[in-house]
């Protein structure tokens, strides 16, 4: 898997910079999870120059929050060419909690159109510790992600046939999916015992962890685009930024890693177009991995034989995970 993958990243990195995005998001209502900082701040900020109407930075910190909503409006303000005026909201959303997410979701649904909501969200730790029962990269990155992406349906589909055109959900995956090794499939555990229990692990990698939750939410967004086929409204798709300044990487900041970032890793900005892309792209995207701003076959455990019977296995058992914390997911799924 490496040596399919070493050469792509390299190209990717140092020969491709993501075009900046042109599409007008006049009218539109955008939602962005994780938008305090980083790629989702830089994505939030990008709507704003094209034009959208609200924008809804979902964050953990309020406050950060509110900071980052200053920090846009003073960079719209400094540009005439912008969109001088877009309503910009703050709503708390902590992923790694159930109780939140569905909060959350709720206030959503009740939002007179929502056109666009890129999952952004995510952690990376080198440490151990569980949320809501599970091993917590996987609660943040994987489990809340789909819960708030399937509860989000019924106001993307109505606003698609309020509108008459897709709306689109876009989750955040990575080019990492290539070389995720996700040991614990060779283990009894997650033949005995299902995937989420194999992962409950305390001798965890954190590096490898935090790849697998991107592979698992590459294998989740392919089935959930096959279970709500793109003629209910919704645009799905998934994608990677590449690897970029962010704070995502804030545990791993030894010497090495600065260097490899100066020489390899692309501008937060730069990296935040790729969101936009993936929030804005056609049908034609659906169920499909986003990668440079260009549809691209996923590789690694995602192309392969024995990919599909994980695929299958990872969904049937984050979909039952799912209608267990919120009964009202089995009812959207089979709409």
């Amino acid at each position: 898997m490496a040596t399919e993958f070493l050469p792509k990243f390299l190209k990717s990195q140092l020969l491709i910079t993501p075009p900046a995005p042109i599409t007008s998001c006049a009218g539109k209502t955008i939602l962005v999870t994780g938008s305090n900082t980083g790629l989702g701040k830089e994505a939030a900020r990008q709507f704003a120059y094209l034009g959208a109407s609200t924008i809804i930075l979902a964050v953990r910190d309020m406050s950060k929050g509110e900071t980052a909503k200053k920090d846009i409006e003073a960079s719209l303000a400094g540009d005439k060419t912008k969109n001088p005026n877009p309503d910009i909201e703050v709503w708390h959303l902590d992923m790694a909690s159930y109780a939140s997410v569905k909060s959350f979701a709720s206030r959503a649904n009740a939002l007179p159109r929502l056109d666009a909501v890129v999952l952004n969200a995510g952690i990376q730790t080198l440490k151990f510790a569980l949320a809501e029962g599970d091993e917590s990269t996987l609660t943040v990155n994987v489990i809340s992600t789909f819960l708030l992406g399937v509860l989000l349906l019924p106001v993307l589909e109505r606003t698609a046939k309020t509108a008459g055109r897709k709306t689109n959900l876009s989750i955040l995956s990575s080019d990492l999916l290539f070389i995720a090794p996700l040991k614990e499939r060779k283990t009894a555990v997650w033949e005995e015992e299902g995937v989420f229990a194999a992962m409950r692990n305390g001798d965890m990698d954190g590096r490898q962890r935090y790849m697998d939750s991107k592979l698992l939410d590459a294998f989740a967004a392919r089935e959930l685009a096959k279970t709500r086929p793109v003629d209910k409204g919704v645009v799905i798709n998934y994608l990677t930024p590449g690897w970029c300044h962010s704070e995502l990487s804030r545990e791993q900041q030894g010497v090495g890693q600065r260097v490899a970032m100066r020489l390899l890793a692309r501008t937060t900005e730069v990296g935040g177009r790729t969101l936009v892309h993936g929030a804005l792209s056609g049908e034609e995207t659906h169920g499909l991995f986003l990668m440079d701003c260009e549809i691209t076959a996923p590789g690694g455990l995602v192309n392969c034989k024995e990919g599909k019977v994980l695929q299958e296995k990872v969904w049937r058992e984050l979909r039952a995970k799912l209608e267990n914390i919120e009964p009202s997911v089995a009812g959207i799924l089979n709409a």
